[in-house]
Order: C-alpha cells, then structure tokens, then sequence
C-alpha cells in the first residue's frame, strides 16, 4: 500500500482537537451504535464492532474481514464515526 499524505494531514487535523482523546462513550454498546448509524445512512453494511484487545493502543478499521476495534482510552464518538469513515468508504 502506498503512502498517503493527504491520511497523514487528516489524522494531524482530527487530532488538533481535544475531543479526539477523551473519552466520552460509558461502554462500546454506545460506540456500536454510532457506527450502526453512520453506516445506516450511507446504506452500507454494519461492521462487526470490538473493544482492541490489550496490548494495543490504537482504534483501526480491517476491510479483510470488515471489523473495527476500538481503543477503550478513546472511546468516543468521534473515534467511533471516524472508524465508521473508513467502513464507509470502502464499501461506497
């Protein structure tokens, strides 16, 4: 997979914001349904949503098996829909 710039400017601005590290969701039910939501309005199927197991300190879509994990420390909606953008995508 090639480098994208344009990710790494994306990434740079979402994190400028404080919100992207609090966590704000009380549970991963709450972050399945932000997802489920975003993914309702594109008409896209709803991936399989987990807590990232320990050890790993990251939240990440897998198109493999269309999966996203997100990372308790920043369990929010904004972690949760950005995951979402990227199911999004790769199903539009």
């Amino acid at each position: 997979m090639t480098h994208d710039p344009q990710q790494d400017k994306a990434y740079d601005w979402e994190a400028s914001f404080a919100h992207s590290t609090i966590q704000g969701l009380k549970s991963i039910h709450y972050g399945r349904n932000w997802i489920k939501w975003a993914c309702k309005q594109y008409k896209v199927p709803v991936p399989t949503v987990v807590l990232q197991k320990k050890g790993r300190n990251f939240s990440g879509y897998r198109p493999i098996d269309h999966r996203i994990w997100l990372h308790k420390p920043n369990l929010n909606v904004w972690t949760a829909l950005h995951e979402a953008a990227h199911a999004i995508a790769r199903h539009l």
